[in-house]
């Protein structure tokens, strides 16, 4: 990758995290699935509060005019901070970063032989695709009536009206779970984000090769543990290249 996420992290993580949780959504369209997106949350504390480092692989197949299509994607970093993304594209590799700095964020996507560096502002958006993955991110919903997202898939930028409609009742492993529903409004169509009682994203939908993807839990999230230790580094010192 241009800079492996540990280069992005390194300093900014302890060495143990107190929590880690391991998820997996369902990816379907017409409610065929069509591939699963494995997510973790670590759970970390740190002098200025709780941080959680996600990492999550995505891997997707369906059909495009009777011709198999294929999308990968690991993705990685801090819930409202820095992340890296490498994607397959069926079979086009691309690869997607952001850096926040005291003057703002330092986005780098890389697609073949060329690179493209920009910079924004801090207030250039509100929140990257990969935080509202994040358990702590549900409540700062509430009451907005826009949401600007940085997109890990692609380094832009994406804005539109936001709502929160109706409650909805979602079952995951036999239980039925009440989730607060947020409507994003885009040019593409709307985005429809599920979140549960303890902030975990249940349900969402997105778009990929044009296509409408539903993805849900595949079972309620388990509680929090509170005070369990991981043995060993998060974040290894060396660093080394990945690949998909």
């Amino acid at each position: 990758m241009l800079s492996s996420l540990a280069v992005l992290l390194l300093g900014l993580a302890p060495a143990e995290a107190a929590e880690s949780v391991s998820l997996r959504y369902l990816l379907a369209v017409d409610g065929e699935v069509i591939g699963h997106r494995d997510l973790k949350i670590n759970y970390l504390p740190s002098d200025s509060g709780e941080l959680r480092l996600m990492e999550s692989f995505t891997e997707l197949t369906f059909s495009i005019a009777g011709q198999p299509y294929t999308y990968k994607q690991r993705l990685g970093g801090l819930g409202g901070g820095n992340f890296s993304s490498a994607i397959s594209d069926n079979g086009t590799g691309r690869e997607v970063q952001a850096v926040r700095s005291s003057l703002g964020w330092t986005v780098t996507v890389a697609e073949g032989k060329t690179a493209e560096v920009y910079a924004l502002g801090p207030s250039a958006f509100d929140l990257t695709s990969l935080s509202l993955h994040d358990p702590a991110v549900a409540e700062s919903l509430a009451g907005r009536s826009s949401l600007k997202v940085l997109v890990a898939e692609t380094g832009g930028v994406m804005e539109g009206p936001l709502r929160q409609a109706a409650d909805v009742q979602i079952k995951l492993g036999g239980q039925m779970i009440t989730c607060d529903e947020y409507v994003w409004s885009l040019p593409e169509g709307e985005v429809r984000l599920d979140y549960g009682p303890d902030g975990h994203l249940m349900r969402y939908t997105t778009r990929v090769a044009g296509k409408v993807i539903t993805a849900t839990l595949d079972r309620p999230p388990p509680p929090r543990t509170y005070g369990t230790t991981m043995d060993g580094p998060l974040i290894q010192s060396s660093v080394g290249e990945e690949t998909l």
